[in-house]
C-alpha cells in the first residue's frame, strides 16, 4: 500500500467492543447549531465525539476510523486552512485512524457544513 500522511491505511483490532457513531454534526447539547463556518463546526463535532466516547468509558485514543462528509458549499481554502490543525488536536498522531474524506453536494440540512462518522474500539 502507498505511504500516507495524516492517516493510517488499516486499523487492526485485536479485541474489545466496537463503538459505531452516527454521523455527527455541529449541534450542542441543546440541539442548536454551533458555528456557521467549517472550523467552528469541526471543533464542535470532535467535542461531540469526545463526549460520546467518555459516556461509553472510552477516549479519543480509541478511535479506529473517521469518515468526513463535507458539503461542496465549503470552499477548499476553508478546509485546508483549518481541518488538520483541528483534527490533530483530537487524534493520536502516532497512529492516526484510517480516514475517508468525501465532498457531497449537501447534507440533510443546508447549514450543516460537514458530518463525521466514527468508529472506536473500547478495550
Amino acid at each position: 500500500m502507498p505511504p500516507t500522511r495524516g492517516y493510517s491505511q488499516i486499523a487492526h483490532v485485536k479485541g474489545g467492543e466496537l463503538l459505531y457513531f452516527s454521523g455527527q454534526v455541529a449541534l450542542n447539547a441543546e440541539g442548536e447549531l454551533v458555528g456557521a463556518d467549517y472550523a467552528t463546526q469541526l471543533e464542535q463535532i470532535f467535542r461531540n465525539i469526545e463526549l460520546g466516547l467518555k459516556a461509553a468509558c472510552a477516549s479519543l485514543e480509541n478511535l479506529i476510523k473517521l469518515n468526513f462528509f463535507v458539503s461542496s458549499a465549503v470552499p477548499m481554502a476553508d478546509v485546508l486552512a483549518s481541518h488538520f490543525a483541528i483534527r490533530d488536536k483530537y487524534i493520536n498522531l502516532e497512529k492516526p485512524p484510517p480516514s475517508a474524506f468525501v465532498f457531497v453536494s449537501r447534507l440533510f440540512r443546508a447549514e450543516w457544513l460537514l458530518e463525521v462518522e466514527s468508529i472506536a474500539v473500547k478495550p
